[in-house]
């Protein structure tokens, strides 16, 4: 069955979207607030169908636009510190094991960041990028580092390229 959209019920989606709520968050908000019950599913056609809306929204305001660059620079703040914490423990592990168990983490601080950079990107409808060859180049001279003290050997250079 079609859900009525209201302009309350399209004003409050707009609303929490510009919060950083997630599609799960403001379906429970909707069921409460209003007398359907929306899925986190259905929210999240609803955003995709209507995203040039939000976008032109957050154009058009400039304290929204402020309030989203200070959202995604905190973010990105919080990132470099994991990253920061994730490549230290990389350096400062005394076994191979811990060497492997860091660089596991710093893989996985790596996915995290790529889905959190891509959910950005939708909801301020801009392009956040990260410096991918700096991040390689990193894990590059990292991993040729544990081959000089004999602890991997390196089978395959054409990935480096």
């Amino acid at each position: 069955m079609a859900k009525t959209v209201t302009e309350q019920l399209k004003k409050r989606i707009q609303e929490l979207r510009l919060k950083g709520l997630g599609y799960r968050k403001i379906a429970q908000i909707l069921t409460n607030e209003f007398p359907e019950t929306y899925s986190h599913m259905w929210v999240k056609r609803y955003c995709e169908q209507h995203n040039k809306e939000l976008a032109q929204i957050i154009v058009e305001n400039p304290d929204i636009k402020e309030q989203l660059k200070e959202e995604i620079l905190d973010t990105t703040r919080q990132l470099r510190m994991a990253n920061e914490e994730a490549w230290r423990l990389y350096r400062e592990a005394e076994t191979d094991s811990g060497r492997a168990k860091a660089l596991q983490l710093v893989l996985e601080q790596l996915k995290f960041q790529n889905q959190l950079l891509m959910r950005l990107e939708k909801a301020a409808n801009s392009i956040t990028t990260i410096n991918l060859i700096q991040v390689g180049d990193e894990i590059n001279k990292q991993l040729e580092e544990l081959e000089k003290k004999g602890y991997i050997k390196i089978l395959d250079r054409s990935v480096f390229k």
